[in-house]
Order: C-alpha cells, then structure tokens, then sequence
C-alpha cells in the first residue's frame, strides 16, 4: 500500500547532521536505500531525498544504517502509511467420518 501525503504546516523536529530547515528526521534500518526512503516518506523522487540530506554528496550508497536523515522539509506534507492486514477465511474441515462416506 502506498503512502498517503497530508499536507501541513506543522514539523516534527528531530536531530541530524544535514539540513537546518528539516521538519522530519528518521534514523535508516538495514535494507533501507535512497528509493525506499523517498517513497517511504512521500517523496517525489531520489533527487528529493537527497536534496534534503547535502551530506550524502548525490551518492546514495552513503545511506548507513543507524544514521539519521531528512525526510521532510518544514513546510513539507507529512505522510502517513496505511497498513492493510488480510485475515483469511477458515477452511472447512471435513471429519474423518465424512471423508470415508464420501
């Protein structure tokens, strides 16, 4: 499921070693890479990503885990995943008694 972008002009201040006008820090787990990172956090594209984080010198493989980054400007839309969790309907169960007449 995608994330869903709400624009607003409140920021969640963090910290982190990039940019001073940063309205949302993360700290990277392992996996986590430029691409995921962006469109984990609604934004429009890597170039995005690294704009807000000048640290990295436009090289994504400098994504570390356990480093902190920016995700969002201050006057950035704060995005919110959704998750979905499917439930899967029972399977009937025949008895032994039934499988033997059958």
């Amino acid at each position: 499921m995608s994330p869903t972008c709400i624009p607003t002009t409140s920021a969640v201040l963090g910290s982190g070693t990039s940019t001073t006008s940063c309205g949302q820090w993360i700290q990277a787990t392992a996996g986590d890479s430029c691409w995921k990172l962006s469109q984990d956090h609604c934004l429009d594209d890597i170039d995005a990503f690294l704009g807000l984080n000048p640290q990295l010198r436009g090289d994504c493989a400098r994504v570390w885990n356990g480093d902190n980054y920016c995700v969002r400007s201050l006057d950035g839309p704060v995005c919110v995943v959704r998750t979905l969790t499917v439930v899967p309907e029972p399977v009937p169960v025949r008895s032994s008694t039934a499988a033997a007449r059958a």
